[in-house]
């Protein structure tokens, strides 16, 4: 989980590198979506550098300071596809704005939640959390504090896993 550029740099080894892992990932990941949403190559042609997730994070904080858990998932999914479908760069905080307008929010308020104090501390305590579980990509699953499951996997797969455990 990518926060920074030299958190980036520090696992890749430099942002090309970085780029060209991720697309892999995703490459990988889109083999497992029946409805193929992510759209590496014209992520891969963008001009702009990888972006890290620490404001895809603060934005997901922010909605769900002004619309709760919906609002944070919604905004969630909508960066989602803003990044992987229509390869936008979600590192530039006035097209996440934009996203929080899309979702009916209040943009002044949500540009002050987004760059508070607050916000941050919910991110950390987030990230804090992550390093205690050992997740270190997204997506991960945690059953029951004990199933981890890095990666995207098939629909099947994650069936499977999460009927064993519930068994």
């Amino acid at each position: 989980m990518s926060k920074t550029d030299e958190d980036t740099v520090r696992m890749f080894g430099t942002l090309s590198n970085a780029k060209t892992e991720i697309m892999n990932h995703w490459r990988s990941s889109n083999l497992n979506d029946d409805e193929g949403r992510i759209n590496t190559d014209l992520m891969e042609a963008r001009e702009f550098k990888y972006p890290n997730s620490i404001n895809g994070l603060l934005g997901c904080k922010a909605a769900q300071l002004q619309l709760g858990q919906t609002g944070h998932w919604d905004y969630y999914d909508l960066v989602q596809k803003t990044h992987l479908t229509e390869a936008r760069d979600i590192g530039d905080k006035e097209i996440l704005y934009d996203l929080a307008e899309e979702l009916d929010m209040d943009r002044d308020e949500f540009i002050k939640d987004f760059n508070s104090d607050k916000v941050k501390e919910m991110v950390e305590a987030d990230i804090k959390l992550a390093r205690r579980l050992r997740v270190n990509s997204v997506p991960t699953i945690i059953i029951n504090n004990k199933i981890k499951i890095p990666g995207a996997v098939s629909y099947d797969k994650l069936r499977e896993l999460v009927l064993s455990e519930m068994n």
